[in-house]
């Protein structure tokens, strides 16, 4: 709980400080590919995810949040993650290629279970017009156990300012 609260509270002070230049939501679906000790628990995850940007030259500010459900296998119940993480996208020149790495929070739910460790994850993407279409690698904790996985997500932006 405390990496989310420093972490809010960055953000905000960053938005407050930016006199917000542009902003935009980017909404979409998401797929996780488990990989390492992830993948020997769990098929495959599905959802999606909600982007906010603020851009500034010559990087934006973002916030990212939605929820992944991952299947378990060998009758093992699903488990849910509800990230949260605040990066910092980074434009390749006048390409549509960006990098965009992230730090925040992963809330993780299980029948009753729930914990909230430290995550990171480091996206390359293209993004044209409003459609951006990214890959990334994400790791985090479960139950104490350092886990990764790989993540593809599709998301259309439109602009609020």
């Amino acid at each position: 709980m405390k990496n989310f609260l420093f972490f809010s509270a960055m953000f905000i002070c960053i938005f407050k400080s930016a006199k917000a230049q542009v902003i935009t939501i980017g909404v979409g679906p998401d797929v996780a590919i488990t990989s390492g000790k992830l993948k020997n628990l769990y098929s495959v995850g599905v959802g999606g995810t909600v982007k906010g940007e603020v851009k500034l030259a010559p990087v934006s500010v973002t916030v990212q949040s939605g929820y992944l459900r991952f299947i378990g296998k060998d009758k093992r119940k699903d488990i849910g993650q509800v990230p949260i993480k605040f990066g910092l996208h980074y434009k390749f020149l006048s390409l549509p290629l960006y990098i965009e790495p992230q730090a925040g929070v992963d809330k993780w739910v299980s029948s009753g279970n729930s914990s909230t460790p430290f995550a990171y994850a480091f996206n390359l993407g293209v993004k044209g017009g409003s459609v951006d279409l990214s890959a990334r690698y994400e790791g985090t904790k479960i139950g104490g156990e350092q886990v990764h996985f790989w993540g593809i997500r599709l998301a259309w932006y439109f602009g609020l300012l």
